[in-house]
């Protein structure tokens, strides 16, 4: 029920749930409620992000205009990534829009906010908080400054108020040179391919995933992110990437608050887990008919550890069902995973 004294939210909520609250070819449930929702995860987060840089580059002294950031290739791990992922999402939206997929064009714009607001500013504020203009804090600045004023661009079309407000504020009246009145009569941005970073990509999105993952099984437990535990195990499925998220383990015990983070693959999860084999029935049920029932209590009668072993290492495994010796392919078993008790 909306309260009646509360504003409505503005024509850049309304436009923005349009079009980011459902593919064109489902029905829409518009409310108010529904607007605010969106607005939140959006333009909310985003003016968020825009108020804290714009706070404490005025503390600061921060201009545009200053010199002393280094080339992206030569600033920390997350800036680079923080501008591959604007790059990757400028080059999404451009082609979303080509193809007039606003529904995908708004979906990137909004994973890019969130990456820039739970992850780059957060990890990103003892270095705006540190004193003085040094090396580091001048890159941080000029990095969140071109990723606003990217955002700006990309996101015109889509909340062009929002938009021609941050622009004027970040670009005109900050007097860049030779940059148009209006967001509006810009050059709409390209993606710079030399700065898209694919593996630092993925590699930091498995650690964002590690990280959720991880407070999540605190949110379950009612374990508050203050409270310090001893260790978090975590069991990757790609043994490739298992040492490639080592290089983050600082990170990763810093966001869950753990003294030790141990970093396992299957085969080597040291009791973490445990595996359970179900039968795909519509791949079995042609083949077996009712037998398939055998298959499932023999399945559940096996111990699971096993049996996900064999099937890792022979792309098989062999049961016992009904006296009879039978082979069953990883496309005719479904593997379930779960922490292990306690």
């Amino acid at each position: 029920i909306e309260d009646e004294n509360t504003p409505a939210p503005g024509a850049d909520a309304f436009r923005w749930f349009f079009y980011a609250s459902s593919p064109p070819w489902t029905n829409t449930r518009h409310s108010l409620r529904n607007v605010r929702t969106l607005q939140k995860d959006f333009q909310v987060k985003l003016r968020n992000v825009y108020s804290f840089f714009t706070i404490y580059a005025n503390i600061d002294g921060w201009s545009p205009l200053r010199p002393g950031a280094r080339p992206v290739a030569e600033r920390s791990l997350l800036d680079r990534f923080i501008v591959g992922e604007l790059n990757l999402t400028v080059r999404k939206v451009r082609q979303a829009l080509d193809d007039y997929l606003v529904y995908e064009a708004a979906g990137a714009l909004l994973e890019l906010v969130e990456a820039l607001s739970n992850w780059y500013v957060r990890r990103s504020r003892s270095r705006f908080w540190g004193p003085g203009l040094g090396q580091d804090k001048c890159d941080a600045y000029a990095t969140l400054y071109e990723v606003l004023v990217a955002v700006s661009k990309l996101s015109a079309p889509f909340t062009p108020f929002f938009g021609e407000e941050m622009y004027q504020n970040l670009v005109v009246e900050a007097h860049v040179t030779d940059a148009p009145e209006s967001v509006h009569l810009s050059e709409y941005p390209r993606a710079d391919e030399a700065a898209i970073d694919e593996r630092l990509s993925q590699d930091v999105a498995a650690v964002r995933d590690i990280v959720s993952l991880g407070l999540s099984v605190r949110t379950a437990n009612r374990l508050k992110v203050r409270q310090p535990l001893g260790r978090a195990d975590v069991v990757l499925n790609d043994g490739a990437m298992l040492a490639r998220v080592g290089a983050y383990e600082e990170p990763i015990k810093e966001e869950l608050n753990v003294r030790e983070l141990r970093l396992m693959h299957p085969g080597h999860e040291l009791g973490a887990v445990s595996f359970r084999l179900k039968p795909n029935f519509r791949a079995l049920g042609p083949r077996l008919g009712k037998n398939v029932q055998a298959v499932k209590q023999a399945l559940e009668g096996a111990e699971g550890r096993a049996l996900h072993a064999q099937l890792a290492k022979e792309g098989r495994v062999t049961l016992q069902v009904a006296g009879e010796k039978m082979d069953f392919g990883p496309e005719e078993t479904a593997v379930s995973v779960g922490a292990a008790e306690g």
